[in-house]
């Protein structure tokens, strides 16, 4: 075998690995205080990088959630939520989190007003749905958010909103970017089947958490485009690199 064909070789083992590797990357077990807990369900969400998983109990109309967002930087916030009302930001019922200067953690409960000029967009408040043993850590630069919610009527078909930020004053989240990742980290997901239903493409959400530039709310968007298990791994990237790793292995052997 030539040098070619040694290269081709190591080349394939690379992307094989890499493509194994990220195809595992939606965790479905988490050790927390309590003990390890396995999720049922994981789904990467389509924005930011973020994954959700989750059990959901019938008989009680209640999901064990973990979410997991990398915030941009080691000061700065990550936070999931459902929209009891509509498809949009504005009205989101939140779970938000974030690594104190002590290192220490907070999570706590926010709803995103429609309130702009000198009023924050998110306010620290109670919710309109049941949630408890919320709960969060920091894991090797992402936070991971644990809670059991109640879901809203016990609908299975939710809107969720999810989001990251770079700072925080107090108990005070700052502003999130303006990126499009960001303005469109929102959707419909079935919590029963495990699914992104089918719909159009989003319309770009509100900013500056949960406001338009104005201060005035958003359009409501609708949700991501096309159809996928929660079990299931992401499959573009992966596909690609499992393509490229059999042509590898053809002109190899």
């Amino acid at each position: 075998m030539g040098a070619a064909g040694i290269f081709l070789r190591w080349a394939w083992w690379a992307i094989f690995l890499v493509s194994v590797s990220y195809a595992q990357k939606c965790p479905r077990v988490f050790n927390m205080s309590s003990g390890s807990v396995k999720m049922v369900h994981c789904k990467h969400l389509p924005q930011l990088g973020a994954t959700l998983s989750w059990t959901y109990h019938a008989e009680t109309g209640m999901i064990d959630l973990a979410f997991k967002a990398k915030p941009p930087s080691e000061s700065g916030w990550v936070a999931w939520g459902i929209n009891p009302t509509t498809l949009g930001m504005v009205g989101t019922q939140a779970l938000l989190a974030f690594r104190q200067s002590n290192g220490s953690m907070s999570v706590n409960k926010y709803n995103v007003t429609s309130k702009g000029g000198g009023s924050p967009p998110l306010v620290l408040s109670s919710l309109s749905f049941s949630v408890s043993n919320f709960s969060s850590e920091y894991r090797r630069g992402s936070i991971i958010i644990y809670a059991s919610v109640v879901l809203p009527s016990n609908q299975t078909l939710v809107n969720q909103v999810w989001q990251v930020g770079p700072t925080v004053s107090g108990t005070q989240p700052g502003a999130h970017a303006f990126d499009a990742s960001n303005l469109m980290s929102l959707g419909q997901i079935d919590l029963l089947k495990g699914k992104i239903p089918q719909g159009p493409a989003p319309a770009p959400a509100p900013v500056g958490g949960g406001l338009s530039p104005s201060g005035s709310p958003s359009s409501a968007a609708t949700a991501p485009t096309g159809t996928s298990d929660a079990n299931a791994q992401p499959t573009g990237s992966w596909i690609s690199l499992t393509a490229i790793a059999l042509i590898a292995a053809a002109f190899t052997f």
